[in-house]
Order: structure tokens, then sequence, then C-alpha cells
């Protein structure tokens, strides 16, 4: 069957695509922060990170929040900036989250 063995093959292409340059991929995201999703430090030296996700993506502290803008009707975020230089490990991310 050419028709099927070709799709399977399609689809093993695309998953490994996926799984090494996909948005939302486990191995790139701090584990224990439900309902959000935070990228770990480790991966913020790798290049497909820094050339493609990060000028996307906002640099908070464990002490953030969205907020809405009445004016405008837009969102936006609210952050720590003082904490974002003292949070040395993903853990401790997650940790300072916690208790705030």
């Amino acid at each position: 069957d050419l028709r099927g063995r070709s799709l399977e093959a399609v689809r093993l292409v695309r998953d490994a695509i996926n799984e090494q340059y996909g948005v939302f991929v486990k191995r790139r995201m701090i584990p224990g922060t439900p309902g959000a999703v935070f990228v770990k430090k480790e991966v913020e030296s790798e290049p497909f990170f820094r050339h493609y996700i990060r000028p996307y993506a906002l640099l908070v502290s464990p002490r953030h929040e969205i907020a809405l803008d009445s004016s405008t009707g837009l969102w936006f975020v609210k952050t720590d900036e003082t904490m974002i230089a003292t949070s040395d490990s993903d853990a401790e991310f997650v940790e300072r989250m916690a208790t705030s």
C-alpha cells in the first residue's frame, strides 16, 4: 500500500519536526506551572529559541499578572522587574510563583 506508507512517512516527519521545533515542546517547558507555559533557562541559549521564539516571548518574574487596560481594551503583563534578575533556576521560579 504505497499511499498508506507515504502518509505514514509524512506523519512521522511532521511529528519529528513538531517535537524538535514546536512551540509547546515539553522538553523546553518548566514543569509544575499549571495553566501557564514558561520556558526553561537552559533553552534560552538554543539558536532556534533565540531566533524564532524569544522575539515574541515575554520576560516575566514569578510575580506577574495579566491585566486588561480598560481604556484601550488591550491585555498587558505587569511584572516585578527586580525579581527577574534574581530568579536563578527554574525550580526557584516555580517555588516563588507558588508562594506569591
